[in-house]
């Protein structure tokens, strides 16, 4: 069962992408992978880069308004990972984000979320994301059997993961039992660094209070704005005007669909095939499915945060044309995806409705509780996300 995904714009290859994609890996093995399979760890996932071939800035946008470094009042202790995902985070969350234990006590599955995702920044290795990953499965598992502990009442910011942590190994080992001569896996949680990375990130996020947040929010946030709309633009243009023919394809389309080849090499004829395009990885993923190559059968795709009928609206693919008495018939969705998923949060400017314009594809809203300019890079690092993601896809595929 391979797994494809093909990512959207303004993803360039740092130690950031790279450790966002180990996570998501990990995560998707975690949440998604077992609705299929047992051994989810023999899965291949494929993520075809195609950054390089994005667009290139000659002056290292100089052209953005803002200078305006946040770093430089925030302090050499706090990346801009972990800015990011304070103002992702915390920021919108206003006066409920006066501390961790304040959220956990409104929802626990939401303290989860923002624990784990303020971990991302810190993994490094495979090992950790897989760590990270499953110890958010039993958290989660955990936060729905007792959504209101009664040791939130005596927790703190200092306590809170340990205390979290405790509360959930218990539960699991009571619960969950091992294997006949497999033991619960739950050493790392004592002094090992999945600890040490959960109360790190938390600690880094918990301390930019939202008084504070609110004024690297709105800076991030205009720079952000600015910057993800011209990254956003110049990737588009890009893969527009470069994408090529059929027999003569650009770099970027031809990027993916090496990595669709591989994946379809990979699998037996039981074996389901899944793609995730997000953002402008969907409209990529479309186009060599309804132009490069009809002819490759995918079992499930899911786009998620992306603008696929919003540039068939527009006409800008190249497969056949569409119906002569549109918009009263729909697109039929194309005859070798077998099931198509679109995933949206109504926060994001850039993603679309697709049940519109096509017959056949189910839309499903995402809230990523995230504001209007986070909110189309947010699908991916809610820990939450997986788990519906696994739950959807699983309901997909019969």
């Amino acid at each position: 069962m391979p797994v494809v995904f093909v990512h959207g714009v303004s993803n360039r290859d740092t130690p950031e992408y790279r450790d966002n994609t180990r996570a998501r890996d990990a995560f998707l093995r975690t949440y998604v992978v077992p609705h299929f399979v047992k051994q989810a760890i023999e899965v291949a996932i494929l993520n075809p880069y195609w950054g390089d071939h994005g667009v290139k800035f000659r002056w290292g946008n100089a052209s953005l308004p803002e200078s305006f470094d946040p770093m430089e009042t925030f302090g050499a202790g706090l990346g801009p990972a972990h800015l990011r995902i304070g103002g992702d985070i915390v920021a919108p969350l206003g006066p409920a984000a006066a501390d961790i234990v304040t959220i956990a006590q409104r929802s626990l599955a939401d303290a989860i979320d923002v624990v784990w995702a303020a971990a991302l920044p810190e993994v490094e290795t495979p090992e950790q994301a897989e760590a990270l990953a499953e110890s958010s499965r039993r958290a989660f598992d955990y936060a729905a059997a007792q959504p209101k502990p009664p040791w939130l009442a005596t927790a703190n910011n200092e306590n809170f993961v340990d205390l979290l942590l405790e509360h959930v190994e218990s539960y699991d080992q009571e619960n969950v039992p091992a294997a006949p001569g497999e033991e619960v896996r739950w050493e790392s949680f004592g002094a090992g660094s999945l600890l040490d990375d959960l109360k790190e990130g938390a600690s880094r996020i918990m301390e930019l209070v939202p008084t504070a947040m609110s004024t690297v929010a709105t800076t991030l946030g205009r720079k952000k704005l600015h910057l993800g709309a011209s990254m956003f633009l110049g990737d588009v243009f890009q893969y527009l005007t470069r994408r090529g023919e059929r027999e003569n394809p650009g770099p970027i389309v031809s990027t993916v669909l090496n990595a669709f080849h591989t994946a379809n090499a990979k699998r037996s004829d039981t074996d389901p095939l899944i793609v995730i395009g997000h953002s402008l990885g969907g409209v990529v993923s479309y186009d060599i499915l309804t132009y490069f190559q009809p002819d490759l059968e995918v079992d499930v795709f899911m786009t998620v945060g992306s603008q696929v009928a919003l540039f068939e609206e527009m006409g800008m693919y190249k497969h056949p044309p569409v119906p002569a008495d549109a918009p009263s018939e729909r697109l039929v969705r194309p005859a070798n995806i077998k099931h198509w998923l679109n995933v949206l949060d109504p926060n994001d400017a850039f993603s679309f409705r697709a049940e519109g314009v096509f017959e056949g594809v189910t839309d499903y809203a995402y809230e990523t509780g995230y504001g209007l300019t986070q909110a189309h890079g947010g699908y991916f690092h809610r820990p939450s996300f997986y788990r519906r993601l696994g739950e959807r896809l699983a309901q997909a595929i019969p």
